[in-house]
C-alpha cells in the first residue's frame, strides 16, 4: 500500500519535462545574438541612409550650379617673399646713356668732339681737317685724345700728316708725316690710349710694308714686320681691355682671334654672306667672341660703319632682333656697336635716317634706349665710358 504523500509526489514528477541546462543556456544566448545583430543592422541602416541623404544634397543635379568650395581648396598656397627671396622686376630702359658718350662730326672743316653726359651734349673743335683726313679721324679708348691727319693726298698716295689734341682742346701737334689716310691701313689705337698702328706706303729695305706701332708722345716707330692687306697692315681690332685682337689673314680668307703675344685663340672663317667688299674688322668683343664687320674703305670718303656681328664659334651672323632681345622696327638696321669691358655694348640703329642706341648690359638685357640719337658720326666711331 502506498503512502498518500509519495503517490502525489509521483504524479508530480510525472507532469514535469526535464530540461537541459545546457541547451537553456545556448538558446537564451542564440537569442540575445539575434537581438544584437538585428539592433546592429538598423543602427547601420540609418548612417547609410544619413550619408545618402547627405550625399544626395551636395552632389548637383542637372540645371544645379556647383557648390562653392568652402575651407582649403587644391590651389596651392601663396607666402609673401621673405627676407631671403629675392624679388626682381625689369627695370624701365633709362632715355639716356648713363656715364660718357663720345664722338666726332665735322662741321664744314672743323673737326669736333663731342661728349654727352647723362643725355646733355657739350661740343669742343680740334682742328682743321679735309674731308680725306677727317676719315682716319678717331678717338683713344680713353677719351682723351684725338688722332687725325691733314693734306691727304688723292689715290695712288693717299697719304698725309699724322696729327694729335687733346679731346678737350688745345693745340694739335704733328707727330709723323706721308702716313696712310684711309682704308683698311687708316690709324688704329692701341688699347693704352698712347700708341697707334700706322702704316707708311712705302716698304722698307727688306721690301716688307712699314707698317707699325707709334708713340704719339714721342713720334718712335716700331716696325711690325708683315706684309700689307694681312695682319697688322690691314684692318685690325682690340678686345675692349686689349688682351685679346682681331685681324685678317689667308689672303682675306680668314680672321684670327689671338692674344697681345700672338697666342691663337681661334681662327674664323669668313661667313659666306660676307661679300668680299665687306671683310674689314670694326670691333671685337671682350671674350673674343664676336666680329663686328664693315664694308672695305677703299674709297676714304667711305663712312666706316658696323653691317653685321659674326659668332666667331659658330661662323654665323647674329641678327639684330637676337642682338637687341626683340623684333626691331620695319627697316631698322644696324649702324655701328661699341663692346664694352664688362661684356656689355653700345648699340647703334638706323630707321629712315632716325638714329638710336641701346645699351645692353653684360648678359644682354637693354638698360638704356636712346631715340633720335645722333646720326653722321664721323668714322662710325664713339667711345662710351660708364
Amino acid at each position: 500500500m502506498t503512502h498518500p504523500l509519495r503517490r502525489a509526489l509521483n504524479d508530480l514528477a510525472e507532469e514535469v519535462v526535464m530540461v537541459d541546462l545546457r541547451d537553456r543556456t545556448l538558446h537564451t544566448s542564440r537569442q540575445r545574438t539575434r537581438r544584437r545583430r538585428l539592433w546592429v543592422s538598423v543602427t547601420t541602416a540609418g548612417a547609410v541612409m544619413t550619408v545618402i541623404s547627405a550625399a544626395a544634397l551636395l552632389w548637383p543635379h542637372p540645371g544645379d550650379t556647383p557648390p562653392q568650395p568652402v575651407g582649403p581648396t587644391s590651389q596651392p598656397t601663396v607666402t609673401a617673399p621673405t627676407a631671403s627671396t629675392t624679388v626682381t622686376t625689369p627695370a624701365t630702359p633709362l632715355t639716356y646713356l648713363p656715364g660718357t658718350a663720345m664722338y666726332l662730326t665735322l662741321n664744314d672743316d672743323q673737326l669736333q668732339v663731342v661728349r654727352i653726359v647723362a643725355g646733355q651734349p657739350q661740343t669742343t673743335t680740334i682742328g682743321v681737317v679735309d674731308i680725306d683726313g677727317s676719315m682716319s679721324a678717331t678717338l683713344s679708348p680713353d677719351g682723351q685724345t684725338v688722332a687725325y691727319e691733314t693734306g691727304c693726298e688723292a689715290p695712288p698716295g693717299v697719304v698725309g700728316d699724322l696729327v694729335i689734341n687733346r679731346s678737350a682742346g688745345g693745340t694739335p701737334r704733328t707727330v709723323a708725316n706721308g702716313i696712310w689716310c684711309g682704308g683698311g691701313p687708316h690709324p688704329i689705337w692701341f688699347r693704352d690710349s698712347a700708341s697707334l698702328r700706322v702704316s707708311y706706303p712705302t716698304k722698307d729695305i727688306t721690301g716688307l710694308e712699314r707698317c707699325g706701332r707709334m708713340d704719339v708722345a714721342t713720334g718712335a716707330f716700331t716696325s711690325l714686320g708683315t706684309v700689307l692687306g694681312e695682319g697688322w697692315c690691314e684692318y685690325l681690332a682690340f678686345s675692349p681691355d686689349g688682351s685679346l685682337r682681331a685681324r685678317i689673314a689667308d689672303g682675306g680668307h680668314q680672321y684670327v682671334i689671338e692674344t697681345a703675344a700672338s697666342v691663337v685663340v681661334r681662327y674664323a672663317t669668313i661667313p659666306p654672306f660676307v661679300p668680299p667688299a665687306g671683310r674689314c674688322i670694326q670691333a671685337l668683343s671682350a671674350d673674343g667672341r664676336y666680329l663686328a664687320l664693315g664694308q672695305h674703305n677703299s674709297d676714304i670718303g667711305t663712312n666706316r660703319r658696323v653691317r653685321w656681328i659674326e659668332d666667331t664659334s659658330t661662323g654665323e651672323f647674329v641678327p639684330l632682333a637676337t642682338l637687341l632681345g626683340h623684333s626691331p622696327a620695319d627697316g631698322e638696321e644696324l649702324d655701328g656697336i661699341s663692346f664694352l669691358a664688362d661684356g656689355g655694348a653700345v648699340v647703334a640703329t638706323v630707321t629712315n635716317q632716325v638714329f638710336r642706341w641701346y645699351l645692353l648690359s653684360s648678359i644682354g638685357v637693354v638698360t638704356a634706349i636712346v631715340d633720335d640719337a645722333p646720326g653722321q658720326i664721323l668714322t662710325g666711331q664713339f667711345v662710351y665710358l660708364p
